[in-house]
């Protein structure tokens, strides 16, 4: 192996495994993720707030989860509630949605579901199904609990509607009265798809008189609703580390009855607070919407990029009919090149050998006297080996053929048809090692020709295709982000590795071969259109050998069924035949005619 060869051969096995630490990075996330899962996660989140005229909060909370792995034994749903930010918790209700009928649960409608209240326990231990149990979970920050033990399959949905009220959890400041209320909590660690959240103030009032803004997700939005009183917010693919809170500036005429009255201004310190965190929200988003569009726009650049050179690669090896038209300088006399053997015409001509190349060898042992057709007439006929053979004319891969059918499948001396027919029907199923061998053979054979243009130029251009979108792969990725984007990269980075590795551009010479090969068979089939008069200028023991190099052309079982109609019955019995000799034509006829053919 040259030394140029070697170094493609070292540079391609490099970018594969580029490859695979691209795709290794690109789906790392999701591995991390799918080992590293909570048990379940919040799929929707319904919030309804509404703020009494004494600075209370009522809130019912609908709170679907959604199980990512079979829960046998029960686990605890968890629901945070912040206390630090009222004085007290009252009416506390928790419902389950459930099956009115569980033994048919096929086309429910709402109808079929029902809310079953659950009861409060001071032990967890007996917090079982229809139970449910709060306890203090960080007492410096008074984040109470309520949990709840749940059982089920993946991808089952447990929904909970919590019902309470929070006493004093308005905060009235000399110059504006504000509600803080945090609803995701970061220990939480539970990524939500989808929440909304309605906050309705106890009267209405002009949108100028009252404000609003959520934090700690970038994702949230904000609307505030002046003919309903209603402050709305709404985010979707909320992450796991993140948590969501929301701050609502009112006037103090809204809670006559407030009793939590703090002596000193607020209202300035909470507007430029929310002015810095809208403004961070927003470089974030655009931060990663460059993020996201860019790294798509790379990969889509990089995935043309490899489309493109896998299209200038083809064009640039490819042979255009001119061409083959151009090597096509056959006289239409005598075989192209007769140092062919019929096995060698059909890698040329197919790539490699098959069954059909199998039978033309057997059968050029025969037309070359190496072997003899015997007992043809009793329907059990045999292949002798001549005595008066001389193998010395005889090509590696055809003398193997010779050896391997008379003395391994053979008798030494004989073989069946039978046998040889089996061969034919099976052929690598059952003899792989000794097909892969004769292969071999016919491959050192044709190998001795220069059969394919050094393309190194146009390899290097592929490389340097495939480098370059794996940059771009690990741009998008560990840099961008965008993990899917780098996968798709990687993928195409592959695959146009695989068709740099196998692209060939067949020589002149063998563009030229197979040219004339094909013009070739054309030639034999019209010779025998054109009738008598034409085909009967060629001797039929010439038409036997033209009949073996038809076979790896394809057109063998045409070209006998033409001279089976041109020749009359007793021009087959010429003693100087041998395959097409009468008394083969049945056998010869079912080989050429075979399925597998």
């Amino acid at each position: 192996m040259s030394s140029k060869n070697t170094f493609f051969n070292l540079i391609i096995v490099l970018l594969i495994a580029a490859f695979f630490i691209v795709s290794g990075e690109a789906l790392y996330p999701t591995l991390v993720n799918a080992e590293d899962n909570q048990p379940y996660y919040i799929s929707n989140y319904n919030s309804n707030v509404i703020l009494s005229p004494d600075g209370a909060a009522i809130f019912e909370e609908s709170i679907t989860y959604r199980l990512q792995q079979d829960i046998d034994e029960p686990i605890a749903i968890v629901k945070p509630i912040p206390m630090g930010y009222s004085s007290q918790i009252e009416d506390i209700e928790v419902l389950r949605r459930e099956e009115r009928d569980p033994s048919n649960s096929v086309n429910n409608t709402e109808a079929d579901y029902e809310w079953k209240p659950l009861v409060s326990v001071d032990d967890y231990l007996d917090a079982y199904d229809d139970a449910y149990y709060m306890t203090p979970a960080d007492e410096d920050e008074e984040v109470y609990h309520i949990v709840i033990p749940i059982q089920g399959s993946k991808h089952d949905e447990v929904q909970f509607v919590y019902r309470y009220k929070m006493l004093d959890t308005v905060f009235l400041y000399r110059d504006t009265a504000v509600f803080y209320w945090r609803f995701i909590e970061p220990e939480q660690g539970i990524k939500v798809d989808n929440i909304n959240i309605d906050i309705s103030m106890p009267g209405a009032e002009s949108v100028e008189e009252w404000n609003g803004y959520a934090k700690g997700t970038v994702h949230a939005a904000k609307e505030l609703l002046e003919e309903d009183g209603v402050f709305r917010i709404s985010a979707q693919d909320i992450p796991k580390e993140s948590y969501l809170d929301s701050v609502l500036l009112l006037p103090n005429a809204l809670f006559p009855e407030g009793r939590k009255i703090i002596d000193n201004e607020v209202a300035e310190e909470v507007l430029y607070d929310m002015s810095l965190w809208e403004d961070e929200s927003e470089r974030i988003r655009k931060e990663k919407e460059l993020q996201f569009y860019g790294s798509w726009g790379i990969a889509a650049i990089s995935i043309l990029l490899c489309i493109g050179t896998a299209l200038l690669l083809y064009i640039k090896t490819r042979t255009s009919k001119k061409q083959m038209l151009l090597y096509m300088e056959y006289d239409g006399n005598d075989l192209p090149d007769p140092s062919l053997s019929p096995a060698e015409v059909g890698v040329l001509m197919k790539g490699k050998p098959g069954v059909s190349e199998l039978l033309a060898t057997v059968l050029k042992l025969i037309q070359e006297r190496f072997l003899e057709l015997q007992g043809m007439e009793s329907r059990e006929g045999i292949l002798r080996l001549r005595e008066d053979m001389q193998t010395g004319k005889l090509k590696a891969h055809e003398e193997y053929i010779l050896y391997w059918l008379i003395v391994d499948l053979g008798n030494k001396n004989t073989l069946s048809l039978a046998i040889l027919d089996e061969l034919l029907a099976s052929f690598k199923k059952k003899y792989r090692s000794r097909i892969s061998t004769w292969e071999s053979l016919i491959f050192g054979r044709t190998g001795k020709y220069d059969a394919w243009e050094k393309i190194t130029t146009l390899k290097a251009w592929g490389i340097g295709a495939v480098l370059v979108s794996l940059i771009a792969a690990v741009l998008s990725g560990w840099i961008l982000g965008n993990h899917f984007a780098a996968l798709l990269v990687g993928i195409f980075a592959f695959a146009l590795t695989i068709y740099v590795i196998v692209l060939k551009k067949p020589s002149e010479a063998v563009l030229k071969q197979k040219a004339q090969w094909k013009m070739f068979g054309e030639e034999l089939k019209k010779k025998l259109d054109q009738g008598t008069s034409h085909a009967a200028h060629i001797p039929l023991d010439k038409w036997e050998e033209y009949l073996i190099y038809a076979i790896p052309l394809d057109i063998g079982s045409e070209i006998f069924d033409k001279l089976l109609q041109i020749y009359k019955n007793r021009d087959f019995e010429d003693g100087n035949l041998t395959i097409l000799y009468n008394t083969n034509h049945s056998w010869l006829n079912y080989s050429l005619r075979r399925p597998f053919m």
